[in-house]
């Protein structure tokens, strides 16, 4: 039997048309490539762990939207205290819509220039896909993925785990897909197992302080209590 042809790269399949419409706008996005671009003082901050840890460790002072989605997602390694740290305060950023377009680039992730393509598919965008989808479903388990606001983006996030996800991870949508059910057809059970009468209220966006220093009575007392919440369910986990 004549041996199997080798299977096409992205770039490949992109050149060649076979891929979905939606896919290659993404691939065609010029931030996708702003992932994988050399870290330098233009891109990302860094400093020393404090207090010290590890020799050489360092945590995130500063950094680009792309580098902090990299640094989120990276194949080598999940910080998830820095994970935990994003889902707290990224809606001061980005809209939750531009955090999703910004995972599904990186899903989508193809090598610059110079990356050998076989190579980074096989070594790199596997565990990079791995990470996004980690990542979702701790976006999905935080109380700012947004149900109830934004029925787009569930419309969003479904299609993307069909037409993307599913091929290329197939246990992975049923997965999120059992962590979305509760939140898209509520019966309100706390960890605990207790029953809730209502929903929890809204989360109230962080006000644009601009250069000055926030005090408690900037914030809204729900957004206090629950930001004290999730912080006392992580540190009990």
């Amino acid at each position: 039997a004549a041996p199997a042809a080798p299977a096409a790269s992205i770039s490949e399949k992109l050149q060649m048309g076979t891929l979905s419409k939606a896919t290659s706008q993404k691939m065609l996005d010029p931030r996708a490539y702003l992932f994988e671009e050399e870290d330098n003082e233009q891109n990302i901050i860094l400093r020393e762990a404090l207090p010290p840890s590890t020799p050489g460790n360092k945590v995130i002072r500063g950094a680009t939207i792309e580098k902090i989605i990299q640094r989120l997602t990276s194949e080598k390694h999940v910080d998830h205290t820095f994970v935990s740290a994003f889902l707290l305060t990224y809606t001061a950023i980005f809209t939750s819509r531009e955090l999703f377009d910004l995972l599904q680039l990186r899903f989508c992730q193809i090598p610059n220039q110079g990356m050998d393509q076989t190579t980074f598919e096989k070594s790199k965008l596997g565990p990079i896909r791995s990470r996004v989808i980690s990542f979702i479903k701790s976006w999905i388990r935080s109380d700012k993925f947004p149900f109830e606001e934004d029925r787009r983006l569930r419309k969003r996030l479904h299609r993307f785990l069909k037409l993307e996800v599913s091929p290329l991870i197939p246990t992975a949508p049923k997965e999120i897909r059992l962590l979305l059910e509760p939140n898209e057809n509520p019966t309100q059970t706390t960890a605990s197992g207790v029953m809730m009468g209502k929903k929890p209220p809204k989360s109230h966006p962080f006000k644009d302080l601009g250069d000055s220093v926030p005090t408690i009575s900037d914030f809204h007392p729900e957004e206090v209590a629950r930001q004290l919440t999730y912080i006392f369910n992580l540190n009990s986990t």
